[in-house]
């Protein structure tokens, strides 16, 4: 699925700029900066798949308000007839995770993992706080058409986050074992490592036994992630 899709499906009710900043802020499965929204929305209009007019606003300047012509909601009405698409999740603190051992600190690598842990831990706050508010209203009703297409999005994004929160701070207790001055403590990493499920993993991602503890905990993620969205499906 490309941004270009997700636009039309923004755009199936009237919307304007802002709309697009809320719903690329609060959505758990689709982000993308302004800066790459407003040349797609040019593109859109071009192939005659949006159409746009200035409303006048109250509070400010008259806004640009975009909505689906009939040609873009055939387009978007294929889109959706179109098999199920996984994808591949872009996760940047991965990347900085694994390639952390150029540092050489693993103090700064506990830092990085601490602040993580706390962003984690807000995500999955909102989200269990936005599940909160959406079944206490007086309106819920979980075979609604609407509710249940969001609902069913929003607890999509709810054992991710706490998958993540739950690696995070099963690293964060393995480096502390790693950096223990405690040499009982110390030793048990080395009898983790010698178990027969790591040293197929080491086998199988080609690294030694000095250089696994970063890629350990990358992979203990994308296993994570991997269960995670089976037990969804």
């Amino acid at each position: 699925m490309r941004l270009d899709q997700i636009l039309l499906g923004i755009f199936s009710s009237p919307a304007s700029g802002y709309d697009i900043k809320v719903f690329f802020g609060e959505n758990p499965f689709w982000h993308a900066e302004l800066s790459q929204v407003y040349p797609a929305l040019k593109r859109l209009e071009g192939l005659g798949f949006l159409s746009s007019c200035l409303v006048p606003s109250t509070t400010g300047p008259d806004r640009k308000v975009y909505q689906l012509t009939d040609a873009g909601r055939e387009e978007l009405r294929k889109m959706l007839q179109e098999s199920p698409e996984i994808g591949v999740r872009k996760l940047p603190f991965l990347a900085q995770l694994y390639f952390m051992r150029e540092l050489g600190d693993p103090q700064r690598t506990l830092l990085f993992l601490t602040q993580l842990r706390v962003l984690f831990a807000d995500r999955l706050a909102t989200l269990q706080q936005k599940e909160t508010e959406m079944v206490s209203t007086d309106s819920w009703d979980y075979f609604k058409d609407e509710t249940f297409f969001q609902y069913a999005i929003l607890r999509s994004g709810i054992p991710t986050a706490s998958s993540e929160l739950v690696w995070c701070n099963k690293s964060i207790d393995r480096l502390k074992i790693l950096i223990s001055p405690n040499p009982d403590l110390r030793r048990i990493w080395p009898h983790i490592c010698r178990s027969k499920q790591l040293k197929s993993l080491r086998k199988t991602l080609m690294v030694p036994e000095c250089d696994m503890t970063l890629r350990l905990f990358t992979f203990d993620a994308t296993i994570l992630a991997c269960n995670l969205q089976a037990s969804c499906s």
